[in-house]
């Protein structure tokens, strides 16, 4: 692919502009044994400026016709979206703009904001930035190139630093790329090597953002010992204070809870539904 066209003074200046949200949500890796809260793609908190912005299926909820850049739930026009012919493939500022509107997207706001799980952290350190660009350019390349266009939609939602990258840019799978960048749905039509170079680009933006520290390379870190994460008790207590911030209507964008949460978060019309599973003990 052709070389990476963000510059640091540009990625600065689009640390700056979601700075204030994401120190309000994150300070640095999550607590141990926390993880993001699971939010899917077609899920909305609108009242808090968090919407849905797949124009390319029938609203979920919302009644009327859905354009680029409106959301599917409630209709409001959220977000100036280029149509594919319009995307300016490889133009920096082009990037930068669809990395701001994303953050008006539950899931990718979500993923822009929320603390980096340690399983995931320590992947980063690991890997070390120089391989972990290499595996992000991999893992969208293809997720986009895929003759199905859920492909990639398996990827998971913790414990993983080139997921978090990829949903928080929309590069997760082909249907997500479609809306966000431009790529085709229709399996015989193949994304251009500009298209491919912009998601990729999307998702490495992601890492330089929320990573700026990362060493060029990788070094040995210790295994997360079961016996540093939450017990039970611990887990109840914080899947009720988590039930409570929902049922209070907190923005959900950020929120972490326990990797054994007995919580299942599901859409319901105008909001978010927050339910308790059955308690399995450890």
């Amino acid at each position: 692919m052709s070389a990476y066209p963000f510059d640091p003074d540009l990625i600065e200046q689009l640390r700056q502009k979601i700075a204030s949200k994401h120190e309000e949500l994150s300070s640095g890796p999550a607590p141990p044994g926390m993880v993001p809260l699971k939010i899917v793609c077609t899920m909305t908190s609108c009242n808090h400026g968090r919407h849905c912005l797949d124009h390319l299926r029938r609203p979920h909820k919302y009644s009327g016709e859905v354009a680029p850049g409106n959301c599917r739930d409630c209709g409001a026009p959220v977000t100036t979206m280029p149509g594919a012919g319009d995307l300016r493939y490889g133009d920096p500022d082009q990037l930068a703009s669809t990395l701001e509107s994303q953050q008006h997207e539950l899931i990718r706001a979500h993923y822009w904001h929320v603390p980096i799980d340690e399983w995931a952290y320590n992947q980063a350190l690991r890997l070390g930035k120089t391989e972990l660009l290499h595996r992000i350019e991999k893992a969208v390349v293809a997720a986009m190139t895929s003759t199905d266009a859920w492909a990639g939609r398996a990827a998971p939602y913790t414990k993983n630093i080139v997921a978090y990258a990829q949903h928080a840019t929309a590069t997760c799978c082909r249907n997500c790329g479609a809306y966000w960048h431009g790529i085709s749905r229709d399996q015989s039509v193949a994304p251009t090597t500009e298209q491919l170079n912009h998601t990729v680009w999307a998702a490495q933006a992601w890492l330089n953002i929320r990573l700026p520290d990362l060493p060029e390379f990788g070094r040995e870190v210790p295994a997360i010992r079961r016996a540093n994460l939450p017990g039970t008790d611990r887990v109840s207590m914080i899947d009720d204070q988590v039930m409570d911030k929902l049922t209070a209507g907190t923005d959900p964008t950020g929120l972490v809870v326990p990797d054994d949460t007995h919580l299942s978060i599901t859409a319901a019309r105008g909001s978010l539904v927050v339910a308790r599973m059955i308690n399995i003990d450890r």
